[in-house]
């Protein structure tokens, strides 16, 4: 981007535009794995509607270097998740994942609970330390997903 923009600060921006979109899921993961709550999958930056957006401002205000930017860093990672993560058709569109009531039953049948929490343990475990500390200190909810339960429905694209 520094090459193409010739502004030094292009990069680091491209690199935290691709990087700092991955915010969005600690509120679904809080919900599912500290809350033990049905599993929901509304991570609000992972739209390619949001994308889209940005690209129409962009031809608005003439593609300032720092949007370009962060064009190319968030549809980077919307690409990169959706080709590695196997995301169905839809499962990167906000619009779908609302009309799915976000529910991850309906996003991502077979999608377990117990495998995002071995992840999560290997790659943030302060993550996990939180997690294990508010479910010590809270009771168990009435409507849980019980760890290791496969979330299968079916799927209507």
């Amino acid at each position: 981007m520094w090459a193409i923009t010739g502004e030094p600060l292009a990069l680091p921006l491209t690199v935290g535009a691709g990087v700092l979109v991955d915010v969005d899921h600690s509120p679904d993961l809080w919900w599912n794995l500290a809350l033990r709550r049905e599993p929901v999958a509304v991570y609000l930056l992972h739209s390619w509607e949001w994308l889209a957006g940005l690209m129409v401002v962009g031809v608005l205000t003439g593609s300032p270097w720092w949007l370009s930017a962060v064009v190319v860093g968030f549809g980077l990672h919307l690409l990169t998740d959706h080709l590695f993560n196997h995301g169905g058709r839809w499962s990167y569109s906000l619009i779908y994942r609302a009309s799915k009531g976000f529910r991850m039953a309906k996003l991502a049948p077979g999608w377990e609970v117990d495998q995002t929490y071995e992840v999560l343990r290997k790659e943030v475990p302060v993550a996990v330390m939180l997690i294990e500390w508010w479910r010590r200190r809270s009771p168990s909810p009435v409507r849980s997903a019980a760890p290791n339960r496969r979330h299968q429905t079916d799927v209507d694209d």
